[in-house]
């Protein structure tokens, strides 16, 4: 299993439902998104703000939420985790493909996600097939990311020259 279920809030709400329940459980935890695609990066964790969501379009349902947290914490010079859903029982997966146009769609003034906006994406964290990618959003728009689970990571710039210098390994040309 990938993760640490607990970082999720839903997870924690079902632990403590099994327990008023008299249900046992154990908790075994892996690596979490929230620090492993930092490290993949090569950004430094502490300068992430508030991690976002982006689930899956429904009729009806098209959330702006993620692009207000992206555009909030690039006010206040920080690097965004873009979650994307993920709806395993259904074998469905948001790729980031689908989140980066996803992300392009709802905002359209391109103030937090613009065309030549960085963006990082990871795969597969905690896999022997991990990998990482770096460079602008219409760039990244080119790329195969292979199969699931992926991540966005939005940063704030100026990267810090450390930050630079790791990221250097993943940005794509052109």
């Amino acid at each position: 299993m990938a993760g640490d279920p607990f970082v999720a809030t839903t997870h924690v709400a079902l632990r403590l439902q099994a327990e008023a329940e008299g249900h046992a459980w154990r908790y075994l935890p892996n690596a979490s998104v929230l620090t492993a695609a930092p490290g993949l990066l090569g950004l430094q964790s502490y300068r992430f703000g508030r991690t976002v969501s982006l689930p899956f379009p429904e009729p009806g349902f098209a959330p702006t939420s993620p692009i207000e947290g992206i555009r909030g914490n690039l006010e206040r010079r920080l690097h965004t985790l873009v979650l994307l859903d993920l709806r395993p029982a259904e074998g469905r997966f948001l790729t980031a493909t689908e989140g980066l146009r996803l992300l392009a769609e709802r905002d359209p003034r391109s103030t937090a996600t613009g065309p030549e906006s960085p963006v990082g994406v990871v795969a597969r964290l905690g896999t022997d097939s991990a990998r990482a990618w770096y460079g602008p959003r219409r760039r990244l728009l080119e790329e195969e990311f292979g199969p699931p689970l992926h991540a966005l990571v939005v940063p704030s710039e100026p990267l810090h020259f450390e930050e630079e210098a790791a990221v250097r390994r993943w940005r794509l040309p052109g």
